[in-house]
C-alpha cells in the first residue's frame, strides 16, 4: 500500500478518498480507469500522476511507476512525496544512487520527514556507507523517538559496522516499543545469540563459518512424533483461511491459517504440540530455535497442491546479516488422508530432486531455501502443520 501526497490544486476531496478506497481493496486498475476519466478535468495533474504511479507500484509495474512519478515532477518540481515515492520504487527496481538522490530531493522539501531519512538509511546502508547510514537513520529517531523501523535499521547498521553490543541495545529498544513484532523478536533472538559466542566467532566476515547449515545430520532430516486427536480436533475447530488469493503457493480445495498459529491461539493442545516440536527440533539440531512463522494446511478431496516456492524472504538475503544459512523449515504430518491415489501429496523437494511420502507423525525438516511442491488429490483430508525456524 503506498500512501500519497496531495498538491495544493486537487479534485474534490471525496473523488480521491474514493481512488484511496479503490486501493486500500485492491482494486487498483479500477482506480487508475477513475484516475484517466479526473485527469481530462484537471489541469494541474501533479496530484492524479503522482497517484497513478503509486497504483502502478502497486501492480508491480514499477517502470511504469517511475514515467508516472516523473511526469509528477515535471509540472511541480517541489512535490515532496513524489520524489519520495519517486525513490522507493528506484530502490525496488535496484536503482540504489538514483533513489538515494530522490529521498534525499524529498528530504531538502519535507526535513522533518521521519520515514524518508530512514529509507536513505536503508539505502546508504545497501551502498556499504555505513557512517552516512547511521547519521541518517538518528536523525529518524531524533524527528520521532518512538520510530520502531528506524531503532531496526540502525541495529542493523551498527552491526554490519561491527557494533554488535549497540546493534543489540538499538533491537532492545525496538522491541520494548512494539514487543509483538516479529521482526524484532527474530533479529533479538539472533543477535543476542551471536553476542554470546566468542567474539571471535561473530564477526560480519565469517558468521557464515559457524555451520548453520551442517547442523541437519541429514538433508532432509525426518523425525517421528505421535499425533494427538485432540489437535486434529482443535484445527478443524479454528477458523481457516478458505480461500487464497491467485498469487498465493496454495491452490484447490485447502484452508489453513496464517502464520502465527502458535502465537495467535492459546489453547493448551497447541501450546503442548510447540513446545513438543521445539524440544524435539532443539536435541535434534543440537541447537536452539526461533520460531517465525507457525500455520496449518488441511488439503480437501478435490484436489489441491502448493506451488513450488521456498521460505526465503528479502530480509533473508540480507546480506548484512547473513541469515539464509540459519533458517529451516519444517512439515509436521498429522493426517495423511488418501494415499490410493493418482498424487497422494508426495512432498517433492528440489536441488536435488526428492520425494517424500507422508507418514502420520512424520516430521520432515530441510533448509528453507531449498525449493518445494506438494499435489494432493486423495479423497479425504490431508492436514499438516508447518513451521519456519531459525537455528541460533
Amino acid at each position: 500500500m503506498y500512501i500519497v501526497a496531495m498538491s495544493q490544486i486537487k479534485p474534490p476531496q471525496e473523488q480521491i478518498d474514493y481512488i484511496l478506497n479503490l486501493f486500500k481493496s485492491n482494486q487498483i486498475q479500477q482506480a487508475l480507469d477513475f484516475i484517466d476519466i479526473l485527469s481530462k478535468d484537471y489541469p494541474d495533474k501533479s496530484l492524479l500522476f503522482n497517484i497513478r504511479g503509486a497504483g502502478y507500484a502497486g501492480l508491480g509495474q514499477l517502470d511504469i511507476a517511475v514515467q508516472n512519478y516523473e511526469e509528477a515532477l515535471s509540472i511541480k518540481p517541489d512535490y515532496a512525496k513524489a520524489h519520495y515515492n519517486l525513490g522507493s520504487a528506484l530502490h525496488e527496481l535496484g536503482k540504489l544512487n538514483d533513489s538515494v538522490k530522490s529521498f534525499e530531493n524529498s528530504i531538502a522539501l519535507e526535513p522533518e520527514n521521519a520515514q524518508a531519512h530512514n529509507n536513505l538509511a536503508i539505502l546508504l546502508r545497501e551502498l556499504n556507507q555505513l557512517e552516512e547510514a547511521e547519521a541518517s537513520c538518528r536523525k529518524a529517531i531524533d524527528l520521532n523517538p518512538e520510530y520502531v523501523e528506524a531503532y531496526i535499521s540502525l541495529s542493523i547498521i551498527l552491526y554490519a559496522n561491527g557494533d554488535l553490543n549497540s546493534a543489540v541495545e538499538s533491537i532492545e529498544k525496538a522491541h520494548s516499543i512494539n514487543p509483538k513484532l516479529k521482526l524484532t523478536k527474530l533479529l533479538l533472538a539472533i543477535l543476542k545469540a551471536r553476542k554470546n559466542r566468542d567474539t571471535n566467532d561473530i564477526s560480519v566476515g565469517n558468521i557464515s563459518k559457524l555451520g548453520f547449515d551442517t547442523r541437519l545430520t541429514s538433508n532432509p532430516l525426518i523425525l517421528n512424533r505421535a499425533v494427538e486427536q485432540e489437535l486434529v480436533a482443535k484445527l478443524y475447530e479454528m477458523k481457516s483461511l478458505e480461500h487464497y488469493p491467485q498469487t498465493d503457493t496454495i491452490y484447490g480445495n485447502a484452508r489453513g491459517s496464517g502464520y502465527q498459529l502458535f502465537q495467535d491461539d492459546q489453547s493448551s493442545i497447541i501450546r503442548t504440540v510447540e513446545d513438543s516440536l521445539i524440544s524435539i527440533v532443539t536435541k535434534a539440531i543440537k541447537a536452539d530455535i526461533h520460531i517465525k512463522d507457525s500455520f496449518f494446511h488441511i488439503m480437501g478431496p478435490g484436489g489441491a497442491g502448493v506451488n513450488r516456492h521456498n521460505h526465503i524472504g528479502d530480509f533473508d538475503l540480507d546480506s548484512s546479516l547473513n541469515l539464509i544459512k540459519q533458517k529451516f523449515s519444517l512439515v509436521y504430518y498429522l493426517s495423511i488422508g488418501d494415499q490410493d491415489c493418482s498424487k497422494p501429496g508426495t512432498l517433492e523437494l528440489y536441488d536435488p530432486s526428492e520425494n517424500i511420502l507422508p507418514r502420520e507423525g512424520k516430521i520432515v525438516i530441510f533448509p528453507a531455501d531449498r525449493f518445494h511442491s506438494v499435489v494432493y488429490n486423495g479423497a479425504k483430508d490431508r492436514i499438516m502443520i508447518s513451521i519456519n525456524f531459525y537455528s541460533l
